[in-house]
């Protein structure tokens, strides 16, 4: 029963950060008329940086913070860059979205890798006690 309330709570968990980046993406269209490519890339860019931070041993809410403001600062650069200036239109804005989205996939693989990445759980969390590599601090 234990392993079903952690599949829960992991499901919800996955699913919110799922709801997240799609209401970022009807929002942004919704203002812009723009379908921004790269936002899928903010978040990815994101968790990489969490995990590189984790990494050198800071705690988990220190690297999340992080991981959100470069994430936000990623969609602010390229908001500005595809969006922001006057006159641009919506048709060259998705193509210049669409290549810096594929930009940012290019750049994490090379500075990451492509291999999956796993931390210790915080205290308290259903899975803390699974071993992780390296371990972290909460």
């Amino acid at each position: 029963m234990s392993d079903l309330i952690g599949y829960l709570l992991t499901g919800l968990g996955i699913g919110a950060g799922f709801a997240l980046v799609g209401s970022g993406l009807v929002a942004i269209h919704r203002v812009t008329r723009v379908v921004n490519f790269a936002q899928g890339g903010f978040a990815v860019l994101a968790a990489l940086l969490t995990s590189t931070l984790l990494g050198a041993g800071l705690p988990h809410g220190v690297a999340e913070l992080g991981g959100v403001a470069l994430g936000a600062l990623a969609g602010l650069v390229v908001g500005v860059i595809a969006i922001g200036r006057p006159g641009t239109s919506p048709g060259t804005s998705l193509i210049i979205t669409l290549g810096l989205g594929v930009l940012a996939y290019a750049v994490e693989v090379l500075i990451w890798g492509d291999q999956p990445r796993s931390f210790r759980a915080c205290p308290g969390s259903p899975r803390s006690e699974a071993p992780a590599f390296p371990p972290t601090t909460c």
